[in-house]
């Protein structure tokens, strides 16, 4: 269901506090329960990097987020 990525963002606070923001591109046929796993997914993924904070924006195919 994801299409692509873009806008992503790691940085880190202080050295030990780090924050990564990113904008996930979906399938726009995917229901509201298939996108809330992928984003489940998406965070259980990038778990080992010991993220702080993550916020992942999710973007539908066809849609103008501004920012591509």
């Amino acid at each position: 269901g994801v299409i692509s990525s873009h806008h992503t963002h790691i940085w880190s606070l202080d050295s030990e506090h780090h924050v990564l923001s990113t904008h996930l591109v979906l399938d726009k046929s995917l229901s509201l329960d298939q996108v809330i796993e992928i984003k489940r997914q998406a965070r259980e993924k990038i778990d080992y990097l010991k993220i702080e904070h993550i916020t992942i924006e999710v973007d539908f195919e066809d849609d103008d987020c501004g920012l591509q």
